[in-house]
């Protein structure tokens, strides 16, 4: 106890002359009147040939896609990214970083996506989009689509057709030009008919307008006549009893 009450009095007895930095052991050399600071020397990390020193590491990290990294030896830095170059793309996370941490600007990756719309569908331009991830729509009244793969675009509409100005007239959802035609008005509703098929059925509903003849399905199931209407049109033929719809409620 005697030997720590001694030192402790010669301590802080004696005056801070002069500031200097320890370079060397020292022993025995309580005598001296100075005050030591430490030498601080920044670590230096050499990087392989496609590794870099991000900003505040202490370790080499692999040179992400599309960054050329050459290596070399690096000093150890808060704030500055060594060793990447050549690039612009952002393609990792960038966690709690600030400006200062790059050496280089950044822009974003952007790949379009892809859609695929069955028939009946097509995919509208990015500006028409409703808010949901579908993409894909309905084909519209008086047009057709056949369906296929579209990749997105701001200002063009894709996979859909309007219908001959010779025969205007389809349901929505329709996926064939041929399904364009003519309406049938029956009371106060209507249906669609279009040109007769190279093979028809061996029961449709035929009319005849001016040199063209369209139809229409026929089913013995009952089934009203278009999706927008409740009304039932029913045709005896050969004692069965048959009902006439079109494309919106029945497909061949």
């Amino acid at each position: 106890m005697l030997i720590l009450a001694i030192i402790f009095i010669i301590y802080f007895s004696v005056p801070a002359l002069a500031d200097d930095f320890i370079t060397d052991n020292i022993i025995n050399g309580c005598g001296n009147s100075y005050s030591y600071s430490a030498i601080f020397e920044p670590i230096v990390y050499n990087c392989a040939n496609g590794y870099f020193l991000p900003a505040g590491a202490v370790s080499c990290e692999k040179c992400p896609p599309e960054y050329t990294c050459p290596g070399g030896q690096y000093t150890f830095s808060a704030t500055n990214t060594q060793g990447i170059t050549e690039g612009d793309i952002l393609v990792q996370n960038a966690i709690g970083s600030c400006i200062s941490d790059f050496n280089q600007s950044f822009s974003a990756l952007f790949e379009p996506i892809v859609y695929t719309c069955s028939s009946g569908f097509y995919l509208p331009a990015g500006n028409d989009w409703l808010d949901d991830s579908e993409g894909c729509r309905p084909c519209l009244i008086d047009n057709y689509c056949t369906g296929g793969t579209y990749t997105f675009n701001e200002t063009e509409t894709q996979g859909i057709a309007p219908c001959p100005e010779s025969d205007p007239y389809a349901p929505a959802g329709m996926w064939d030009e041929s399904q364009c035609g003519r309406k049938l008005y029956v009371g106060g509703d209507f249906l669609y008919v279009h040109k007769s098929p190279a093979t028809p059925d061996e029961h449709r509903l035929y009319v005849r307008v001016n040199d063209n003849v369209y139809s229409a399905n026929m089913t013995t199931v009952p089934t009203v006549m278009t999706r927008d209407s409740a009304r039932f049109l029913k045709i005896m033929y050969n004692s069965t009893e048959y009902y006439v719809c079109d494309d919106t409620t029945y497909k061949n």
